[in-house]
């Protein structure tokens, strides 16, 4: 169904802003349920801190809002768009000091790894 779709994409305001998390989960959850061989894009201008998460993974604590989210996305672009770092040759970014995250492959490497 909907081969032509290859995922969905969610980006600003800001998905991960705390009075956006919890719709956002909500739409990711939603979405991997029905679709889940596709993938989910979502873009933030936050820094998402990993360390936190694969501590909370490693010690099976209890997952907050934003690391349910990213645990249900594919790639993240984060951290915030910087203009005098701008440079329209990346792409799915718009600036050097943005990261674009594998988030499963970061999850399985314990670290990151850049989406290629």
């Amino acid at each position: 169904m909907n081969e032509h779709i290859a995922g969905l994409s969610i980006l600003g305001g800001d998905p991960l802003h705390p009075k956006n998390q919890r719709a956002t989960y909500d739409l990711c959850r939603w979405f991997k349920e029905d679709f889940p061989d596709k993938n989910i894009w979502l873009w933030t201008g936050y820094d998402i801190q990993f360390d936190t998460l694969f501590k909370a993974l490693n010690h099976n604590f209890m997952l907050g809002l934003v690391g349910k989210i990213v645990m249900l996305c594919d790639i993240i672009v984060d951290q915030p768009f910087i203009e005098e770092q701008k440079d329209l040759t990346l792409p799915w970014c718009g600036s050097r000091n943005q990261r674009v995250i594998d988030i499963q492959k970061t999850i399985a490497a314990g670290e990151v790894v850049l989406y290629e």
